[in-house]
């Protein structure tokens, strides 16, 4: 049996990646991510760890995210502010085509108006 040791965080200056990753290029199409954790102004929405293991915070129903950051192993590979994508790294990614194949329906619940 594999153990899997997570180091969570709970909060991320993400502001500071988007200026770290701005320039960055885009993931490889088959790249694999072994991580993808998913952002909002509060912190940590939710995770996905090797494809199995689930992890979330919870929120108000009322609440409305100013941004959504997606990070895979660490680095910022989309930030939206309103259904703005600031930072797009996902290109033609396999699976960014399969995660976010419309923004809008990954962005609706959760957008100030």
């Amino acid at each position: 049996m594999e153990t899997i040791t997570l180091k969570i965080k709970p909060q991320r200056n993400v502001w500071a990646d988007v200026e770290i990753f701005a320039n960055s290029a885009l993931f490889a199409p088959d790249y694999d991510p072994k991580v993808i954790e998913v952002y909002d102004d509060k912190g940590l929405l939710w995770g996905l760890a090797h494809k199995e293991h689930f992890y979330q915070s919870s929120r108000s129903p009322f609440h409305q995210s100013e941004y959504i950051a997606w990070y895979f192993d660490e680095e910022l590979g989309l930030f939206l502010q309103g259904k703005v994508p600031l930072i797009n790294r996902l290109g033609l990614m396999a699976l960014g085509q399969t995660i976010v194949p419309d923004l809008s329906s990954i962005t609706d619940p959760y957008w100030k108006n």
